[in-house]
């Protein structure tokens, strides 16, 4: 019996988490597609001595889709956790960590071993909201947005830095594309002759 609530815990924790950072993710790319195209054809407008209000109008009516989206997001995570305080806490992390990936991220090493700790980290949360639903929910949520900021002060430190110092990520190279990564480091051979 233990062991079948142990996988429902595991299985909701998934699921909230996926269908969470999916549609956050979604939200943040095609919010930031929309905003490009508007830059486009707002400097067109301009400088072609056009009236833009058409084209602000159409735009924020555009943008008004993602209403019923992010209104959608929270009553799922209201369901979710009883605590609707938590759920928007818990929204707000998520967002949180996508926009630093979505900003931040460019070493590929960054790119890819940060969003599977962060993952790490997220689902530990939500099994322990799951688990124990009276327990300490805000010092667990405390905890996990203490060890998520250390694990991005961490790779932004010790990878993106690195990256932007050797200029593996510039303005006209945004993501690290070097050489393939080794998956198993080796040590150069020595020779003693």
């Amino acid at each position: 019996e233990a062991l079948a609530n142990d996988a429902i815990v595991a299985a909701r924790a998934a699921f909230v988490i996926f269908a969470t950072s999916t549609l956050v993710h979604y939200t943040l790319r095609e919010t930031q597609t929309r905003m490009l195209r508007f830059t486009a054809e707002l400097r067109e407008t301009i400088s072609s001595r056009r009236s833009y209000a058409r084209l602000v109008t159409a735009h924020l009516l555009d943008s008004a889709a993602f209403a019923p989206i992010m209104i959608g997001m929270m009553a799922f995570l209201f369901e979710f956790f009883a605590d609707q305080i938590l759920g928007l806490l818990v929204l707000t992390l998520v967002w949180g960590v996508e926009l630093y990936a979505a900003v931040a991220l460019r070493a590929r090493t960054s790119v890819r071993y940060l969003p599977r700790l962060l993952v790490t980290y997220l689902a530990a949360l939500h099994a322990y909201l799951f688990k124990h639903p009276f327990g300490f929910k805000y010092v667990a949520l405390l905890a996990c947005v203490a060890a998520i900021g250390h694990a991005l002060l961490f790779f932004w430190n010790r990878y993106e830095l690195q990256a932007l110092r050797t200029a593996a990520v510039t303005a006209a190279r945004p993501r690290d594309t070097g050489p393939p990564l080794d998956e198993s480091p080796r040590r150069p051979s020595r020779s003693y002759s």
